[in-house]
């Protein structure tokens, strides 16, 4: 189903048939993210990985190395560490619906 509107469901079984059940239906997009260009950052300087969604009102998380997770958007990292460097993975929510994640390398050096 592509767009918003009313489905009608009718239940046969054994011979028997149901009366029709109506019901709304709200279809909702699927949000498409993009993240903001990282670029390689030194010990001690602020690290900010940042994502925007194609739906507004999204919610992220983002997860990354050492069990790393959070719903910042963005995820600031400040006085960033060579630790801190790794494959950091991002998602968004809305209405229901979620992103396919979209993987960066974050590198601090």
């Amino acid at each position: 189903m592509s767009n918003d509107g009313s489905v009608s469901l009718i239940i046969e079984q054994d011979g028997c048939v149901s009366a029709p059940i109506m019901a709304e239906v709200q279809v909702n997009p699927i949000p498409n993210i993009t993240i903001q260009q990282v670029d390689d950052y030194c010990v001690g300087e602020t690290a900010v990985l940042d994502a925007i969604s194609s739906v507004g009102g999204s919610s992220f998380v983002w997860t990354g190395p050492g069990g790393f997770i959070s719903n910042a958007d963005p995820v600031v990292f400040n006085n960033a560490q060579v630790s801190q460097s790794g494959n950091y993975s991002a998602v968004a929510s809305a209405e229901g619906c979620v992103s396919a994640p979209l993987d960066l390398i974050l590198v601090i050096h």
